[in-house]
């Protein structure tokens, strides 16, 4: 590979390395003379090493870019059309032509590639690539152009490139099952077949130019081989369609068939896996596919982890841990096959509550108080209980979920865990987890307690709306009296709290069995009553009840 000026690879890397001590300086407080660096390189790449040496100028100083574009242009006026995709260049003119992005059909064909990195570069997720890829990008694509009406992608064909809008507007359009066609705008800048191209699976729309469109183009072949030098290429493509799967407004996997199951809508999204409504179609049983996340194609560790919760989970066989069946690959990436539970998490009925009635509190904390003392009775540790991992389905049985951090001593891989490594969410863990230590079973002591504290107040155990935040709390940590947290909390609820969230591992001596015993069907309509009477309002317009802003659940 060449590049942008003919020269070798090397001019890369001594580019990146002028970038890094350049930019060093400015951070360190310096105004580093571009002259100097611009010395150091040969002639032919220093309008390369300008554009990212003024570009970096300009994003430490945002609010003087005009006066340091200006100065540069002034300055170098050689290198002019080297400056002028950078924001806030001012338009010039080339002989009777507007230059965009810095090219006009008089320039050359290295101006022409620098518009194209240039434009690569401002379009997410190609604007996180190293220089080097996306200059690889630049010269492997090439422009098109579509006139309204013109399809670029056409639903149910294979996908044949990668589309990186530059200009226009386009509409996609999805037909489902019943052929009922959802339609949305896609406006430049933007990438579009991605789904496509990485999955390997025919187009899950047809876009339609809206006006005239111009657009670099990448046939599917040549971006999978250049993705074989450029390994940074596609999680980086994984990441816009991890970002758009699982959307309520649409979902390009609405309506597929995979495998022995059609999906139908997206029910939640998470930073590892999205999670779909199926049904399997021999049967027409409705079940969970939990899909790892395209964000993690390629991450081998990320497949390990993914691999190993379907390998705890089959393992499992409890009424309130939610059961998987199997694992399969499609969509190019991988998913797990699991029951599906119609409700609500915990999470969603103490925002929608506050504090639960006590009798329901017994009731959920009895089930989640089976649900890990099974689980620990097969030395499997969850590491990661919280409100948002456990549903309350519409019966009132509770169903644990969500085994993808779980320690297992029968499937424990050190390489998938080491020293000083923290995993969970930080608002439910212990100390010992929060700073890396070893752990057992203990740590899901520390969670169940926090989770019944916060069915008691309507408010966290460790609070705070940052990781600082919370980790402060940390180290603040010690349970109020038992007359302050709640009129009326009995003896035993404030046991459970006492002997539970505690900074000494050796102090938590609950024993979740004898919880067990309080287990019982909650009662939802109950709990409908309850949010309804929070969430009515007084005569005055006021809610009768304070409504506390629930902090999401920082993770680490």
């Amino acid at each position: 590979m060449t590049n942008e000026s003919g020269g070798e690879p090397s001019d890369f890397s001594r580019i990146d390395r002028l970038c890094d001590r350049f930019e060093g300086a400015l951070q360190a407080g310096e105004w580093p003379d571009v002259q100097e660096y611009l010395a150091e390189v040969p002639e032919s790449t220093r309008a390369s090493l300008l554009f990212e040496l003024v570009h970096l100028q300009c994003s430490y100083a945002p609010g003087n870019t005009s006066a340091i574009l200006d100065q540069c242009f002034a300055r170098f006026p050689q290198y002019a059309s080297a400056l002028e995709s950078l924001d806030g260049a001012p338009e010039r003119q080339a002989g009777s032509e507007k230059v965009s992005c810095g090219v006009s059909l008089g320039d050359s064909e290295h101006q022409l590639l620098m518009a194209r990195a240039a434009a690569l570069a401002k379009t997410w997720p190609l604007s996180e690539l190293p220089r080097e890829a996306v200059w690889a990008l630049a010269e492997a694509m090439e422009e098109e152009t579509y006139e309204a009406g013109e399809i670029l992608v056409r639903q149910g064909e294979p996908s044949a490139h990668l589309l990186v809008l530059l200009e226009g507007d386009t509409e996609v359009r999805v037909l489902d099952r019943e052929d009922t066609r959802t339609s949305f705008p896609a406006q430049a800048p933007c990438i579009l077949g991605e789904m496509g191209v990485l999955s390997g699976e025919a187009c899950t729309a047809t876009i339609v130019a809206q006006t005239t469109v111009r657009a670099l183009t990448l046939p599917a072949d040549d971006l999978r081989r250049l993705a074989a030098r450029h390994p940074v290429l596609m999680p980086a493509i994984g990441r816009l369609m991890a970002d758009r799967l699982g959307q309520h407004e649409f979902d390009a996997l609405a309506g597929k068939t995979l495998g022995k199951y059609r999906v139908e809508h997206g029910v939640g999204r998470g930073g590892m896996a999205t999670v779909y409504l199926a049904t399997e179609i021999s049967s027409g049983r409705q079940v969970a596919l939990k899909m790892m996340s395209h964000r993690f194609v390629g991450d081998s560790h990320a497949l390990s982890r993914f691999e190993r919760e379907f390998d705890i989970c089959r393992g499992l066989s409890h009424p309130h841990i939610a059961g998987v069946f199997e694992h399969f690959t499609a969509f190019g990436t991988h998913f797990i096959v699991m029951e599906f539970c119609p409700g609500e998490t915990l999470h969603h009925w103490i925002k929608r509550c506050g504090p639960l009635p006590l009798d329901v509190v017994r009731k959920i904390a009895g089930q989640l108080a089976q649900a890990l003392a099974y689980a620990h009775g097969l030395d499997v540790i969850h590491r990661d209980v919280k409100p948002s991992n456990i549903m309350i389905r519409e019966d009132g049985l509770l169903k644990l979920m969500d085994f993808g951090l779980a320690k297992s001593k029968s499937n424990f891989n050190p390489d998938l865990t080491t020293h000083g490594q923290v995993l969970g969410t930080i608002r439910y863990m212990p100390p010992e987890q929060v700073q890396g230590e070893t752990i057992d079973y203990r740590v899901d002591l520390f969670a169940f307690g926090c989770i019944v504290y916060e069915m008691i107040t309507g408010k966290p155990f460790l609070q705070g709306e940052s990781i600082l935040d919370i980790l402060s709390a940390h180290l603040q940590m010690a349970l109020p009296p038992q007359a302050s947290i709640r009129k009326g909390l009995d003896d035993e609820l404030y046991r459970v709290l006492r002997e539970t969230l505690t900074r000494s591992p050796s102090a938590r001596i609950l024993n979740l069995a004898s919880i067990g015993d309080w287990a019982g069907k909650v009662d939802v309509e109950q709990l409908e009553a309850a949010a309804d009477s929070r969430e009515a309002p007084a005569g005055s317009g006021d809610p009768t009840v304070s409504q506390e802003r629930t902090v999401e659940e920082p993770e680490s």
